[in-house]
């Protein structure tokens, strides 16, 4: 025996060795689409040689035969796996038909591999082989000597034309890409069709184990490549650039933390947020555990409670911590971690507690009695509310004006008469006008814009939750107090829709209270009446008609009726408020 026969299986099994490292590498990898189809393509390729380490050490024609089996059956999934991968990697369109064809005819190959036995039995002993024996060469190396039938030639004929339409996606694939000036991984082609030609060179000319091993050599040095690349993300792939570009694209921090608290994804914003992880990379991720000022936020102290873990100041910021945990079924992966800013807010509530204490100021020196403290809180916002902005205190007002004549009407009609009694009507009318208190809080240029764009919206719609907040800190939070409960009711729940359309909770029908439910429908004429083209026409009848074709579905239908029912008193005191030009 030569040396080449001696060292042949020695080498076979040392490229054999660094392909099998390199699966292991590749499994520990962060699982990206490249990660997948070089780890699939490099695992079988690996099979192919441990059947053809089989072959080469075998002394039997069992074991021989098994060996060679493997590598046929192994060859025709890298072919079927690359061809597969090349369709989505570089998105080719296969017609279903053809797809169905292919893989029956695939399939009926390898049921013929594996049906071939020793004993030469079975329907389909003698179309893949005519004729099989184990031989001994001139230097004492046994090799498989077979008589190929037609199926064999169909093998080759069928790997040979796969491996064509392969290069031929491929070169399809640069081609287009030159024409629209755009690149395509062209280091994935050479990568993964490595393996594919060099195993179907051996399979075809390997029988001779005194054959220089190239094909495992080059093979294994192909998965080192491969493997290196998946590593340093050097190909590039739809799905993992799109994943980067959503994290990226979030303007909060984002951490995806594993169930060790170590670092496996952040984003940009969470990098200009916390110095310390700012240079992290891939090779990295794995490395550095969370801070424990973030492992607390996930895992709070036992004494810390839901409403201090919730918020946590970071450097000169204040953030809502938004936790979720990554698992199935019982088992914990990790979790998803986001940070959502909110230092505007909170320095809008620090002004709400500045503005609340000096009404608190101006109100202690007012006189000791309930109904002269009340009044002076109406007063005290309608007058923070006109220094800011004219027309929305001008508004506030007439809504008091309209609120009692509208609810004066439904007890008329005999709607809800068990609760429009003349002290609810009374307080209702009173505190109306601190329906828009927390428009204070927003910005006079947004409260002057006619048109507002989406962000803009959801500050304005805001403004029914910091009104709620204000009337908290002004007037004692007793529930049972008749002021205090319709006073956050109709600051909280004006905009809310019958049909469930309003905001900012989407309640619907009887769910909002009556209070808010008579306020909207007052605010509804208020701004209706006072359009441009209703108030410079006096068009009465106008009015009234828009609000019965436009408010159908969000007014509740009893104060709609009331509304319609009033319209003598509602042009009375509409007439009056063009007069006084409130």
């Amino acid at each position: 025996m030569n040396v080449l026969s001696y060292a042949y299986p020695w080498i076979t099994g040392v490229s054999l060795l660094i392909m099998g490292v390199m699966i292991i590498i590749l499994s520990a990898h962060r699982a990206t689409e490249a990660q997948k189809y070089v780890s699939s393509i490099v695992s079988v390729t690996f099979l192919f040689f441990l059947g053809f380490m089989l072959y080469q050490s075998g002394n039997s024609l069992e074991t021989m035969l098994f060996g060679y089996k493997i590598q046929l059956i192994s060859v025709l999934t890298i072919f079927i796996v690359i061809f597969m991968v090349f369709q989505q990697v570089y998105n080719v369109l296969i017609a279903k038909i053809p797809m169905i064809v292919f893989t029956l005819w695939y399939v009926f190959l390898c049921v013929v591999v594996v049906l071939i036995n020793k004993d030469r039995q079975g329907p389909v002993f003698s179309i893949l082989f005519s004729d099989y024996s184990m031989e001994i060469d001139a230097n004492g190396a046994s090799y498989l000597k077979f008589v190929p039938a037609w199926c064999f030639y169909a093998i080759i004929a069928t790997l040979l034309i796969v491996e064509i339409i392969t290069i031929t996606i491929y070169v399809r694939s640069l081609i287009i890409s030159k024409i629209h000036n755009y690149k395509i991984s062209s280091s994935f082609f050479l990568i993964t069709s490595i393996p594919q030609t060099f195993v179907l060179i051996c399979l075809f000319t390997g029988t001779n184990k005194s054959y220089f091993p190239f094909a495992p050599i080059v093979c294994s040095i192909a998965s080192i490549l491969a493997t290196l690349m998946v590593s340093k993300e050097l190909f590039s792939n739809l799905y993992d650039m799109a994943y980067k570009e959503i994290m990226n694209s979030m303007q909060n921090p984002l951490l995806i933390i594993d169930n060790t608290f170590h670092v496996r994804r952040i984003n940009k914003a969470a990098k200009a947020a916390f110095p310390e992880y700012k240079d992290l990379d891939d090779s990295s991720y794995f490395k550095m555990k969370v801070s424990p000022e973030i492992q607390n936020i996930i895992t709070p102290p036992m004494n810390e409670s839901e409403d201090d873990s919730r918020y946590k100041t970071i450097g000169k910021n204040v953030y809502e911590t938004e936790i979720h945990k990554i698992g199935k079924n019982k088992h914990l992966y990790g979790y998803l971690l986001i940070l959502n800013n909110m230092t505007e807010q909170y320095s809008q509530s620090s002004r709400l507690q500045e503005l609340t204490h000096k009404l608190s100021i101006t109100l202690r020196t007012s006189k000791n009695s309930v109904i002269t403290s009340r009044e002076k809180i109406i007063s005290g916002a309608l007058q923070f509310i006109r220094d800011k902005d004219p027309a929305t205190a001008a508004h506030m007002r007439r809504i008091g004006n309209y609120t009692f004549i509208l609810a004066r009407q439904l007890r008329k009609d005999g709607s809800y008469t068990d609760i429009l009694n003349d002290t609810y009507m009374e307080t209702l009318s009173q505190i109306a006008p601190l329906h828009d208190v927390g428009k204070f809080l927003l910005p006079t240029e947004l409260l002057q814009k006619t048109e507002l764009e989406p962000e803009q919206l959801k500050v304005m719609q805001s403004h029914t939750v910091l009104g709620a907040q204000m009337i908290d800190r002004m007037i004692v939070n007793n529930y049972d107090d008749l002021y205090y409960r319709l006073s956050r009711e109709v600051a909280l729940y004006h905009h809310e829709n019958w049909d469930g359309s309003g905001y900012i909770q989407g309640l619907r029908g009887e769910e909002i209270p009556l209070s808010a439910r008579i306020v909207a429908g007052a605010n509804t004429f208020d701004k209706i009446a006072m359009k441009s083209e209703h108030y410079k026409s006096n068009d009465f009848e106008a009015i009234f008609t828009e609000i019965e074709n436009t408010m159908k579905t969000q007014l509740d239908p009893f104060v709609l009726e009331a509304i319609i029912n009033g319209k003598a008193q509602f042009i009375e005191m509409y007439e009056k408020v063009r007069t006084e030009g409130l």
